[in-house]
Formats: C-alpha cells, sequence, structure tokens
C-alpha cells in the first residue's frame, strides 16, 4: 500500500497553518531567489515541522510572467531574479537553491503549457514548450546530480494528452528519475486516471499532481496509493485562497459556504464542524468576525478540513465499493460519482484494464454514452 501525501502549498512565514503540516511545497523563486528568502524559508520549514518539504521549480511563476508579459530571461550566468517586470530561472539556479534548502524532494524546471481551446492551438503551444522542457529535462538531472543528489528528483511532465506524453518521454529517455510531477489543473476525472495508469504501465511508482483538491480527485489519488503507486502526492492553494475569500471549506467533501459580509446565511444553515478553531461557532458568527480574524480562523479550519478529507478517503478506498458508499452520502450530487463520467466506473475500468493496452482503457474511459429515448410524459407510468 502507497502513500497518500498531503502538501501545503501558499504558506508564507506570516500564513502557516498552527497545525499539523505534514508536507510543505516551498518554490524557489518564492522561497530561495535571495539570502532573505532563504533565511525564511528555513524558518518555516523549522515551524512546520514537516516529515516531506518538496522544493517546486517555479514553473508556475514562468506561466504567469509570460501571461503577464514579463520578461523572461533564461540565462545560467546571471543571477536568478524575481522582479514585477523580469524573471530569469534556468535548472542550476534551481538545484542551487536546492542545496541550500535542502529538501527531500526537487522537481526540475519546466515551461507550463497554457489553457487552450482547439487541438490546433493545444499541439502549437505543447510543440513550442517542447524544446525548451527537454532540454531543462536534461540540465535539471546534471545539476541534481552535481548539487543535491540528497534530494529526490522528479521530472515535471508538460502535455495536454498521451500522444505528447509519448513524445516527451521518449525524447528524454535514459533520464534517471525518482518520480514524475504534473499539472492537473483543467483535466477530468477520467483524463487524469489515463495519465496515471500511463505512469503506472511505465513503471512509474511515485506521482506529484499539482494545483487541485477536490473530493472525486483526492479519492481517485487515494484508490491509485492504494493500489497502483509507492507515492501519490497532490498540492493546492485552496486552504488559503478560499480563506482569503471568506469561503468554508465543508470537511465532508470540501464544498464551499461563502461567508462575505453581504451574503444571507439561511436560518436553518448549521456548522456542525467538530473541528477546534470552530469552536462551536455558527456560519453567522463566522461571518461577523473582525475580517483578519476570520481569515485566520478560516484558515486554519480549512487547513483542517483539507487534512480530514485526506485521512477519511484513505481509510476508504481499499475496494471500488467501500469508496462508493462512504463518498455517496457526503456529495450533493452524486454526479462525480455515479455517473458515466463520474469516477466509480473510471475506477471500475481502471481496476479492470490497468494491465491491459492503454488504448482500450482510453476508448472505453472517452467513448461517450448512448443516450435513452426520451419518454413522452403522457405515456410515462406514474406510481406511488
Amino acid at each position: 500500500m502507497g502513500k497518500l501525501i498531503n502538501f501545503c502549498a501558499g504558506a508564507d512565514i506570516k500564513a502557516m497553518p498552527n497545525q499539523n503540516v505534514h508536507a510543505l511545497l516551498l518554490n524557489v523563486l518564492d522561497h530561495g531567489s535571495d539570502d532573505r528568502k532563504m533565511r525564511l524559508s528555513m524558518e518555516m520549514q523549522r515551524m512546520a515541522g514537516s516529515k516531506y518539504v518538496m522544493l517546486d521549480s517555479s514553473g508556475f511563476q514562468l506561466l504567469m510572467g509570460e501571461e503577464k508579459g514579463k520578461k523572461l530571461v533564461f540565462n545560467s550566468d546571471l543571477p536568478m531574479k524575481h522582479s514585477g517586470k523580469e524573471i530569469n530561472l534556468t535548472p542550476k539556479h534551481v538545484m542551487e537553491a536546492a542545496s541550500f534548502i535542502r529538501p527531500d524532494i526537487v522537481v526540475g524546471l519546466d515551461f507550463p503549457i497554457r489553457k487552450m481551446d482547439t487541438d490546433a492551438e493545444k499541439e502549437a503551444e505543447f510543440e513550442y514548450k517542447l524544446k525548451y522542457n527537454v532540454r531543462w529535462a536534461f540540465e535539471s538531472v546534471a545539476e541534481w546530480k552535481e548539487r543535491c543528489l540528497g534530494a529526490q528528483f522528479f521530472l515535471p511532465i508538460q502535455c495536454y494528452n498521451l500522444s505528447q506524453l509519448d513524445r516527451f518521454l521518449g525524447m528524454t529517455g535514459g533520464l534517471e528519475y525518482d518520480g514524475v510531477s504534473m499539472p492537473i489543473r483543467s483535466l477530468k476525472i477520467h483524463e487524469i486516471a489515463l495519465f496515471l495508469v500511463n505512469f503506472y504501465q511505465r513503471g512509474i511508482r511515485q506521482i506529484h499532481l499539482l494545483g487541485t483538491f477536490s473530493f472525486p480527485v483526492i479519492a481517485l489519488c487515494a484508490y491509485m496509493a492504494r493500489h497502483l503507486f509507492d507515492w501519490v502526492s497532490l498540492d493546492a492553494t485552496t486552504w488559503r485562497m478560499a480563506a482569503d475569500k471568506g469561503e468554508f471549506l465543508d470537511p465532508r467533501n470540501l464544498s464551499r459556504v461563502k461567508l462575505q459580509p453581504k451574503i444571507n446565511i439561511p436560518h436553518d444553515a448549521q456548522n456542525n464542524c467538530p473541528c477546534p478553531f470552530c469552536n462551536g461557532q455558527n456560519f453567522a458568527a463566522i461571518q461577523g468576525l473582525e475580517r483578519k480574524k476570520k481569515i485566520r480562523l478560516l484558515r486554519e479550519h480549512n487547513w483542517w478540513a483539507v487534512n480530514k478529507v485526506f485521512s477519511n478517503l484513505e481509510r476508504n478506498c481499499a475496494d471500488i465499493v467501500k469508496l462508493e458508499k462512504f463518498m455517496l452520502p457526503k456529495c450533493r450530487t452524486a454526479h462525480m460519482v455515479k455517473t458515466e463520467a463520474g469516477l466509480i466506473k473510471t475506477l471500475s475500468l481502471v481496476d479492470i484494464f490497468k494491465d491491459s493496452d492503454i488504448s482500450i482503457l482510453k476508448n472505453l474511459l472517452t467513448s461517450k454514452p448512448v443516450k435513452k429515448k426520451k419518454i413522452s410524459p403522457r405515456l410515462r407510468t406514474v406510481s406511488a
């Protein structure tokens, strides 16, 4: 049985959950781009007392810089830079920071692909970023071996589909790495499952997925960690971002309760959360708190809620029947669990076809269900 790990992302020295942070995610530009940031990152690690620390290469910051029109410089002879107008970042900079921060896992540098609408746009974006991502994969491994072999190395994956994954891994064949890291922000449940099964079939046993905490995705990863992998970890800034917007994460399923000042809370809405931070306060009481106190409470509660979901799903994923039975009462809608595109169908097919040709599983997961013929209302049978 593998490990399911919840990495705390989006924390800083002033916004760190005052509770168990089992795993902490740092990134090079925010936590290692100058001496002051490195000192603060070391203090964060001390405060968190985490068992696992992962250093991300800041590919997401590169993507944001690209979208904002910042000047992107990839020159290893110049110092690392992260300013309002310019970013300079290379694999050498990443591994230099890693040698100081000394994480348990370091992710190689990548240039993330953007969200695109059409297949032609996706292919063009993949091709453009591929030249960077292949070169940086080789450079990252070389720098890792020279500077920080004490950390495990995760190879970053940037692609839209399995065909592109084949191309990237074919072009980086022979590289040594301990696991892979991949963003899943815009992927559907069955698409994530296809990538995971593909990694499993390639003999990759450690996976990190970036950028989302949703009930079905965590459930999928819990099942995969239990049955296919040695390690599956996720990270997201949801706990903090939701709190900063005045949103309460339901510890049953991570759905959101909006508690902004102008929101009208129904009188029958009850907060039965047992966490020590809610401390018996109803939603109206939390809504009425002074802003800083409310944000602080919601950050603590939200991190507790995410941890609760992780541990509950991990305990209930021994088999698909048990997982479905656990999840259904906690979902506002059964859609993501029971429907044709849902989690249970996806896991059932994975269970059967995980060792078969991936094209079989792909065809089954992506085929559109046959629509049932609608019956005219006047012909329907009404029963008690």
